[in-house]
């Protein structure tokens, strides 16, 4: 018998120790858990920042662009006149001969 009650207290010890060590992972889990959230929603707080800056950057690069690309058309229209100016001075007068046959 007393080597039954021996076992007995053993058992209990151990499935003391089992509640033990059962509660603190269970702790733990909630812990690891509510710190991945917490990186979880930092995360998709970064995402949507960055996203956010990326469409204000694509914004930003698209007026560049438009400005160079207006700057450079009045910049060749500038330079076309410049060069066939001379050439349409020239051709005036025989422009206005053969519009008055």
């Amino acid at each position: 018998m007393e080597a039954l009650r021996i076992e007995k207290e053993q058992l209990a010890d151990t499935v003391d120790n089992l509640r033990d060590t059962k509660a603190a992972l269970e702790l733990t889990l909630r812990e690891q858990q509510t710190r991945t959230e917490e990186q979880l929603e930092a995360a998709e707080e970064k995402i949507r920042l960055l996203e956010g800056a990326e469409e204000r950057l694509r914004v930003q690069f698209e007026s560049l662009a438009n400005k160079v690309f207006d700057h450079k058309t009045r910049t060749v229209d500038e330079q076309n006149r410049q060069s066939w100016n001379p050439c349409l001075g020239r051709l005036k007068p025989s422009w206005k001969g053969f519009a008055n046959r």
